[in-house]
């Protein structure tokens, strides 16, 4: 995950000073450091801009001993350590102690040496606005021997410049304050200010090969010195370096550099650790002048040349948040590419989801297991979701005490007529289609044939899918074979296993012993909000990938708003269609996947995030990945991109508008309140509250509404480019739902695959190779509830590269689902935020998605 913000570093440094002799005080660096290697905490050495840069936090120890000559006083040679700790992602503390010493310093014969010494304490931080970082560094001198040194405080200021991954720029100025010294400030050359510039390129787009060149100039001696290195890693976590710095003598007598020196290093890394060693030979020198030494630990067990094999370890409570659902196909394909990892355990406490999530997560195991990568599932007490899934593992483990309730599949519809009436409410609905349902909720006491006839086609297609998916992983003949299992559930564990929904008996602990001595490897604990192993972060840009969009709620005008009490989440279309015009500008962004998972809402909103992304695909491809529902306005949506995915059984179509407004006035009458609204124009009260339509309304809002169905069809056609006529959505239209396979079948969807088969498809028409990044391009937290809960809500912002967070429930969240309100308050937070006056383009019913 990509660090950015500020970073605070404290460290302390000492190296020695000939008794007061003026030298260029340069602490110990890392051995032949190379411009564009730097960052995090040894960038104190060099520009203090690059402290931004550090991925995780940092430990390093460095050291350089100098040889040949031994004078009192002779030698640039000490000790540094610096430790850098990035603390709540912006934030970073860090600290650090060092020693220094003349190269006389062991002379036990000499009692002065002691009193050549001298110490510097850092303190900086840095600001990352990528691509460029701003830093300052305070350093502050000790040395008893040195007037001017001693007691001197001064500041380093940097800005780095890092926006491809070929080529890095940064700037510094060292010494912004000079010593109080009575002596003249021409004297103090070695104190003076200095400027130094840095220019770093990447001819392959990452570490394997740095080249760098940098130049530093004295701001009143004149005095210039330019340098040059490489750095080569032929293998991961083995790097060898050269590196060549001089100072500019004017070629006045053909020479032009003096004071020359050369060095050569190589570093191995370990996970968590670094060690290398280089060598320095100076100008006038001897076969060797010194020796430089590093030692670093580090958060990351990358770059490394050698890590033990291990088990990566999920623990799933609830259930997947929409944020990690682009993670977890990170994390999939990272861990297929990972030659260390062993086996993958997924352990679901309590894990539950759609039908569709289930579907979503077995293309995932089945990409681990085409990949080497087995993957055992492990329970306690199963919901059926968890049962689902793991008949997909290649090794189930129950509890002893546990046991799976996989029962079939069930939806739920919420009819809200009763209740209305008793309130004196009357729901006032014109729609296009018989199967147009979604109003039935508020004006219906349960559903209409039509709806009951496409509900139990939908129904029927689903439970097929995850009966021939269970026929399958069970080796049963047919899915009936499988059909027949499940009526006999719920199971316990001896049942579990005698019908082969589970391998074995075990608590978690023997679980992963077993797997353990299976594989011959550690578990490892992982998050799915941690970066997954091998993750591309990058102080040097982003490698051109795929922008993941999330419209994941209900579609409304406007910006996105969220109302967390109740965890709602509305998707307002100027927030989309603002994200999706810096995506088409964005060439970061080579392609865009639309990861949607909405019922819809406002008709105005679906055409208006409907047209950005008809823009989006002139410039780039755009493929749709529909999951559990993505049906009306998110399929008006995902009929704009060039190709659809649909789960198996992704819930769907509902190609069809309706007007509705509420009736309250015998409502407010009960209370006591009468309302009394006068107007001009014959239609001026179409939108009321406080009265029915009258017939003249009825007709006018008929006539309107085959204009926006119609609309509907011209946008479903155009998107879909030719694969259908206005004749044949026509038909399959009329707010009739279908399932996944189905709509495959219809034409309204292209292929059947998830997440991750619609990211690696956008990866092939972008002609980007299949390591390319996929990264969430979420518009933020959002939601809305309009002005009534405006005061709650939280209004959304576009960011580009926004990393997501884990979503939490607020207890009132965990209230309305534990009731089974949550899907009844999810359907009725468009009909608050909208005006009754605009069409609506919604799930035809407040239906939970099908659950196992």
């Amino acid at each position: 995950m990509r660090r950015r913000g500020w970073l605070f570093v404290l460290g302390s440094l000492a190296v020695p000073c000939a008794a007061a002799a003026q030298t260029e005080l340069r602490a110990p660096a890392p051995p032949a450091p190379v411009e564009g290697e730097y960052q995090g905490a040894e960038s104190v050495l060099w520009n203090p801009a690059l402290l931004a840069d550090a991925p995780t936090w940092q430990v390093t120890y460095l050291h350089r001993q100098q040889f040949g000559d031994t004078r009192a006083g002779a030698g640039q040679q000490g000790d540094t350590l610096l430790a850098a700790v990035p603390v709540l992602g912006p934030l970073a503390l860090a600290a650090g102690f060092g020693v220094g010493y003349p190269a006389d310093a062991f002379d036990f014969d000499d009692h002065d040496a002691g009193d050549r010494m001298w110490g510097l304490f850092t303190l900086g931080c840095a600001l990352h606005f990528a691509p460029v970082s701003v830093g300052l560094l305070y350093r502050g001198y000790l040395a008893d021997d040195d007037p001017y040194l001693d007691g001197w405080n001064t500041l380093d200021a940097g800005i780095a410049f890092r926006p491809w991954r070929h080529l890095g720029v940064s700037f510094a100025a060292a010494d912004l304050f000079e010593p109080r010294s009575g002596t003249s400030r021409e004297s103090l050359w070695a104190y003076e200010r200095r400027y130094l510039a840095d220019v770093s390129v990447r001819p392959f787009g990452d570490d394997r090969l740095t080249i760098g060149a940098s130049f530093r100039a004295g701001e009143v001696s004149g005095r210039m010195w330019t340098g040059a290195g490489v750095a080569v890693r032929p293998v991961e976590g083995f790097t060898v370096r050269g590196r060549f710095d001089a100072r500019v003598d004017g070629c006045g007598d053909g020479a032009c550099f003096a004071e020359w020196q050369v060095g050569t290093a190589v570093e191995v890394a370990f996970p968590y650790a670094t060690l290398g060693a280089g060598l320095g030979v100076f100008e006038g020198g001897g076969p060797v002048d010194a020796l430089d030494v590093v030692a670093r630990l580090s958060g990351s067990d990358r770059p490394a040349v050698d890590r033990p094999d291990r088990i990566a370890a999920f623990r799933w409570t609830g259930g997947l948040s929409e944020g990690d659902w682009v993670q977890l196909v990170r994390w999939s394909e990272a861990l297929a590419r990972d030659d260390d990892i062993a086996g993958v355990l997924l352990v679901l406490d309590g894990w539950s989801g759609s039908t569709g999530d289930v579907q979503e997560v077995r293309r995932v195991l089945a990409a681990l297991e085409a990949a080497g990568k087995p993957v055992w599932c492990h329970y306690d007490d199963a919901a059926g979701a968890a049962a689902y899934l793991c008949t997909a593992a290649d090794r189930t483990l129950v509890a002893p005490g546990g046991g799976a309730r996989l029962t079939g599949i069930r939806t739920r519809l919420t009819f809200f007529r009763r209740l209305l009436d008793r309130l004196g409410v009357r729901v006032e609905i014109v729609r296009v289609g018989a199967y147009k349902s979604a109003p039935e909720s508020f004006t219906e006491e349960a559903p209409s044939a039509e709806h009951e006839e496409a509900l139990d086609a939908y129904l029927d297609d689903v439970y097929g899918s995850l009966t021939a998916d269970v026929a399958t992983d069970l080796g049963l003949p047919a899915p009936e074979d499988a059909a027949a299992l499940i009526d006999r559930g719920p199971f316990t564990p001896t049942e579990l296993t005698e019908s082969g929904l589970a391998d074995e008996v075990a608590y978690l602990d023997q679980a992963r012993e077993r797997f353990e001595a299976a594989v011959d490897a550690s578990v490892e604990e992982v998050r799915l909000d941690d970066p997954p192993p091998g993750d591309a972060w990058s102080a040097w840009g982003r490698r051109p990938g795929v922008a993941v969009v999330r419209i994941d709620g209900s579609l409304v005008d406007g910006k996105s708003l969220s109302f967390p009490p109740l965890g709602l989440r509305l998707i307002g279309d100027r927030t989309v269609v603002e994200l999706l015009e810096r995506l088409r500008k964005d060439d970061r962004a080579a392609a865009v996947v639309l990861r949607i998972d909405s019922g819809g809402g406002s008709a105005v909103a679906s055409d208006n995030i409907w047209r950005a992304v008809m823009r989006l695909r002139e410039r780039k491809p755009v493929v749709a990945a529909i999951g559990p529902v993505g049906a009306s306005g998110g399929y008006y949506v995902a009929a704009a991109a060039h190709e659809i995915f649909v789960l198996p059984a992704t819930l769907t179509g509902s190609i069809g508008i309706f007007y509705g407004k509420a009736d309250v006035g015998d409502f407010l009458l009960g209370l006591g309140v009468n309302a009394y609204e006068e107007g001009r124009g014959a239609r001026a009260t179409i939108d009321s509250w406080f009265q029915p339509y009258t017939d003249d309304e009825r007709a006018a809002l008929e006539e309107k509404i085959q204009f926006y169905y119609g609309r509907f069809l011209d946008c479903v056609v155009e998107g879909r480019a030719g694969k259908l006529t206005r004749e044949q959505v026509d038909a399959v239209g009329q707010g009739r739902i279908w399932s996944g396979r189905r709509a495959v079948e219809i034409g309204l969807a292209d292929r059947l695959g998830g997440l991750g088969d619609a990211i690696a498809r956008a990866r092939e028409l972008a002609d980007l190779d299949a390591t390319a990044p996929a990264f969430d391009a979420e518009p933020g937290p959002g939601g809305l509830l309009g002005l009534l809960l405006g005061a709650l809500a939280g209004e959304t912002t576009a960011a580009a590269e926004a990393a997501p967070e884990p979503e939490r429930d607020s207890p009132l969240a965990w209230l309305l689902r534990a009731a089974r309100l949550d899907a009844a308050a999810a359907g009725l937070a468009p009909f608050l935020a909208l005006d009754s006056g605009t069409p609506m383009a919604l799930c035809p019913y407040v239906a939970e998605p099908p659950t196992p």
